[in-house]
């Protein structure tokens, strides 16, 4: 189902949404870097054992999902269409020329959801660069095969679009595990230009107590809050 926002803002210079995961999933296994569920691993271990180390690997959960949302650049990880891409408890995000696409794991049996937030009408091949790289790195030793293994992938904290339309960039950050996005409109620029379609949800509404954005997904509802449109003036 295909379902398409339209956005204006006159004279705007900032546009910014809250991207705010907040669909609720039943999670009752952890998975490790290979999908299987880590409690399958448990199986052979008394009870006293288990009782041990479940809530141990309870706690490596939870304080993986308070980590901040962290962007690295495909450098051959995921499909070549991905510019950069990010992953979070329960849900991975990746970043294309002109879509944010995020796949939302709805059960244990690793089923995805996946929902894709378009920058409709936008340019083609824009510049696309990472801001802010971290002190953290990603690596992957996937395979038995030492030369197909990928370490220290840098990590960045915000990844800018350049004139995704005209006079007009895109930024995508992280506030904790919620995603933000700006959209950074140059004096004189026209923001009716910006629009946004969304793909692969079960229903679009807008909250009339909040004027927040509810999508409805195979795996919980995503709620955008409503834009808040601001500019510096002197630096405030």
């Amino acid at each position: 189902m295909k379902h398409q926002i339209f956005t204006a803002l006159c004279g705007a210079l900032v546009f910014s949404v809250l991207f705010i995961f907040t669909f609720i999933l039943k999670q009752n296994s952890v998975s490790d870097s290979q999908g299987a569920p880590v409690q399958s691993a448990a199986g052979n271990l008394d009870s006293n054992a288990v009782k041990t180390v479940v809530p141990a690997i309870d706690k490596i959960a939870l304080d993986y999902g308070k980590l901040p949302i962290n962007f690295e650049p495909n450098s051959g990880q995921t499909d070549e269409r991905v510019k950069f891409l990010a992953r979070g408890h329960g849900y991975s995000l990746f970043l294309t020329d002109r879509e944010a696409v995020l796949a939302l794991k709805k059960d244990k049996e690793n089923q995805q959801a996946v929902v894709r937030m378009k920058i409709d009408g936008a340019n083609l091949s824009p510049k696309v660069s990472g801001l802010g790289e971290t002190a953290s790195k990603t690596n992957y030793f996937i395979g038995n095969d030492p030369e197909k293994w990928q370490t220290g992938v840098s990590n960045y904290e915000k990844v800018k679009y350049e004139s995704v339309y005209e006079g007009v960039d895109l930024v995508y950050y992280g506030s904790g595990q919620q995603l933000e996005y700006d959209f950074l409109v140059r004096p004189e620029a026209d923001p009716n230009q910006i629009k946004l379609k969304f793909d692969g949800i079960k229903s679009a509404k807008i909250e009339e107590t909040s004027g927040d954005l509810l999508l409805e997904t195979g795996g919980g509802t995503l709620r955008q809050h409503k834009p808040v449109v601001y500019q510096n003036i002197d630096g405030e």
